[in-house]
């Protein structure tokens, strides 16, 4: 009968279909890759798929009970998680955790983007498993010229999440920035954006190029010293109605309020692609070299950037998740 029935089942995923999301998905012409999960669920279509996708799942008939003493509650968390998300993919994802280091080279878990960690440990305590801990001076992550197809130009959309547990309320706290310039030339100005702390309420900073046209976002209430917090902000270039409609910014799923603290030129404008490097905890000069005085001390952790606009339910959505210890996208 287990035969029969892995042998039914190898021929309706081969039917099907899967595109690959992460390693829970079964790819097209080819089974599950986990020999513990080798079904596709046809019934349970994966709503961020455009109805394509399907979770791999256990044998339907013998499929350990997660109550039971040999169950497996874990997995069976994980799959149902998978299923009901209601936001997509992000476009990448890092969890932060030891499994994902390999001695200087940090690791996304969705997306194919690795940093190169200069300081910053990653210790245990974080919301969901680790963190990555900045304490000021010259730490920081460096990702490279990179996202430009995702946040410049025309028109973009994208999200940016992370949670953050500030070690410092003063000063100018860089979380994530791009808009460092070769050999950090002060006569050279490939600003992009930065999503940071000022004396400690939430800001959001957007550029082109040459410094012509720039808005300065600012939150009305400062976070909480050495408390976990989750920050999302959303970005739609389509908006030309003002700078603050164009940017919404969420603090554990709660909108905030958003006031203009500082602009040059017209608006409307578009975000500009450049040579910059997008990096945590400092301004990095597009030749990888940290820059400027700015600094974070703070932990990070599940840190992900969508090529879409989440809405307010993904914002409480997110923030749930990591508050009660789950990964923003389980694999």
């Amino acid at each position: 009968m287990m035969r029969t029935s892995i042998s039914l089942g190898l021929a309706l995923v081969l039917a099907a279909g899967c595109k690959v999301y992460d390693p829970l998905y079964c790819d097209d012409g080819r089974p599950c890759p986990n020999l513990d999960r080798p079904f596709c669920d046809v019934n349970g279509e994966y709503p961020a798929s455009d109805g394509i996708a399907r979770t791999c799942i256990p044998d339907p008939e013998n499929a350990p009970d997660a109550s039971s003493p040999g169950g497996s509650p874990d997995a069976s968390r994980v799959e149902a998680d998978a299923r009901q998300l209601s936001y997509p993919a992000p476009h990448v994802y890092w969890a932060f955790d030891q499994a994902d280091v390999t001695g200087s080279i940090l690791a996304a878990r969705v997306g194919e983007l690795s940093g190169e960690l200069d300081g910053t440990p990653l210790e245990a305590g974080g919301p969901v498993e680790d963190a990555l801990v900045f304490d000021g001076g010259a730490d920081h992550v460096d990702f490279g010229d990179v996202l430009d197809d995702v946040i410049a130009g025309a028109d973009r959309q994208f999200t940016i999440s992370v949670w953050i547990r500030p070690a410092s309320v003063s000063g100018e706290n860089m979380i994530l920035v791009k808009a460092g310039v070769l050999a950090c030339s002060p006569s050279e100005r490939n600003l992009q954006l930065d999503l940071l702390l000022a004396d400690g309420v939430p800001s959001f900073r957007y550029w082109t190029p040459g410094n012509d046209n720039a808005r300065f976002l600012l939150a009305s209430t400062p976070l909480v010293l050495d408390v976990w917090q989750h920050l999302m902000v959303t970005y739609d270039g389509s908006v030309d109605v003002g700078a603050v409609e164009r940017v919404r910014l969420y603090v554990d799923g709660v909108p905030q309020p958003l006031a203009v603290a500082g602009s040059l030129g017209d608006f409307p404008y578009d975000i500009q692609p450049t040579d910059a490097h997008l990096a945590l905890g400092k301004i990095v000069g597009a030749s990888s070299e940290p820059c400027g005085e700015e600094q974070l001390r703070a932990s990070l952790d599940e840190l992900a950037i969508w090529d879409s606009v989440l809405g307010p339910e993904h914002a409480v959505e997110v923030h749930a998740r990591g508050a009660s210890g789950q990964p923003l996208w389980p694999l």
